[in-house]
C-alpha cells in the first residue's frame, strides 16, 4: 500500500494521529487507486483518469498546489488531457487548467474541454467583484 494510501487509511479508521486531519499538514504524493486511476493529494485534491480519448483530469488544485499536482500527473502519464473537470467552483480547485492547454499545444492537440456546473462563471464573476 502507497503511504498514501495507508495515511488515508489510516484517517477513516481513526487510527492515525490527531495531525493527519489537518489538511495543511499533507502536501503531495500519488496514489494509483485503480487501472488507469490516480489521486494527487494536495490541499485541494486532484484525480485523473487515463482514457482511450485522453486525460480526464478533476479538480486541478489551487493557485497555490497545481504547478506541483501538474507535475506529479505529468511523472504519471504523459497522455494528452481530453476533459478537466471542476467538481464545485471554489478558487482551490480550478486553478492550472493553463497547465494542460499547454501541454496540449505542445503535442498538437485541442485544449481539453472543461465540465462545470452552469452557476460557476456567476461565481468567479462575484469572486472577481469581491476581490
Amino acid at each position: 500500500m502507497s503511504e498514501l494510501l495507508d495515511r488515508a487509511e489510516r484517517l477513516f479508521t481513526g487510527t492515525g494521529p490527531t495531525e493527519l486531519r489537518n489538511p495543511m499538514s499533507h502536501r503531495g504524493g500519488m496514489a494509483e487507486v485503480g487501472d488507469r486511476t490516480a489521486f494527487f493529494a494536495a490541499f485541494s485534491n486532484s484525480a485523473a483518469l487515463e482514457t482511450d480519448d485522453g486525460l480526464v483530469v478533476i479538480d486541478t488544485s489551487s493557485r497555490e498546489t497545481s504547478g506541483s499536482v501538474h507535475a506529479e500527473v505529468r511523472a504519471w502519464t504523459s497522455a494528452a488531457a481530453n476533459t478537466i473537470v471542476f467538481t464545485h467552483g471554489h478558487l482551490d480547485h480550478v486553478f492550472g487548467v493553463e497547465r494542460y492547454d499547454a501541454d496540449n499545444e505542445v503535442l498538437g492537440v485541442t485544449a481539453p474541454t472543461v465540465v462545470a456546473h452552469t452557476a460557476i462563471a456567476r461565481r468567479f464573476d462575484r469572486y472577481r467583484e469581491t476581490a
